[in-house]
């Protein structure tokens, strides 16, 4: 008994806490996906998500991760060529990113740039940094599945 009261004084202090977990019981649920896109809503269509979403958070938590983990690296790990280009992506990916926060109200087309310079690099780090423990193999099929993106990505932005 005394476990259900607790559980239930715990229940009522997370609804008060956060009320838009569990909606009114007055509320009714939305409609089903059918009957949005009938006929009768053609004139309403259904909200776009944002065009222009922030990768700041993103790149700055996947550069803070990988400084983590490089640093976790034992000495003759973190020495070899593939780990010092993926560092230097890191570096660049960052630097980017964090520069382009604070120019951006000055310069734009500038701040722009960099953020998809930053998103190129952290990419690339991705890439390799995923690749890093693969087999010869599969490391040539991440860099030709990576080559892939940046031409179709290329190819979508000319059009």
């Amino acid at each position: 008994m005394e476990i259900k009261k607790l559980i239930q004084g715990a229940k009522s202090k997370l609804i008060n806490l956060y009320p838009c977990a569990h909606p009114p019981k007055d509320v009714q649920d939305p409609p089903p996906p059918a009957m949005l896109a009938s006929d009768d809503n053609q004139n309403n269509p259904l909200p776009l998500p944002p065009a222009n979403v922030d990768w700041t958070g993103p790149i700055i938590s996947f550069c803070f991760a990988s400084a983590f983990g490089i640093a976790m690296l034992p000495p003759s790990q973190r020495e070899t060529l593939q780990m010092i280009f993926f560092r230097v992506l890191v570096i660049l990916a960052f630097s980017f990113t964090w520069v382009r926060k604070y120019m951006q109200s000055r310069y734009p087309d500038w701040a722009k740039k960099m953020e998809l310079a930053g998103i190129l690099c952290s990419s690339t780090a991705f890439f390799l940094g995923i690749s890093v423990s693969f087999p010869l193999i599969l490391k040539i099929f991440s860099g030709f599945i990576y080559i892939l993106c940046l031409i179709v990505i290329f190819i979508c932005n000319r059009c």
